[in-house]
């Protein structure tokens, strides 16, 4: 083999043994980029995730203060029933209370 004919196949050899590895740069590139993808999308799903369950959190933490709110209402109202309630009594006893003084008063009146 001549020498130009070498050069011509080492020529060749080198072109093909470049295009290899570029091929290989390539491929490992297109690799590199469906990982960063995959753990961009995986990232985006987490964050979603945490956003969803502080907002979860949120109207939970919001329903158990107006549950709260409820409750303290309630005792509130029970409070003041019971405060009616008393008062009720107070003006029973006391109208109970006249009532007996009135008779004893009368007793006494039909002795003399």
């Amino acid at each position: 083999m001549t020498q130009r004919g070498r050069q011509q196949k080492d020529t060749e050899t080198e072109r093909q043994t470049t295009e290899r590895h570029r091929e290989t740069d390539n491929k490992k590139t297109q690799r590199q980029r469906g990982r960063q993808q995959k753990d961009t999308e995986r990232q985006t799903t987490e964050r979603h995730r945490e956003a969803n369950n502080r907002k979860r959190q949120r109207q939970k933490d919001t329903g158990r203060q107006k549950d709260t709110e409820r409750q303290r209402q309630k005792d509130t109202g029970r409070q003041k029933d019971t405060e009616r309630q008393r008062q009720k009594d107070k003006r029973r006893q006391e109208r109970q209370r006249q009532k007996n003084t009135e008779t004893e008063v009368d007793r006494k009146g039909q002795k003399e």
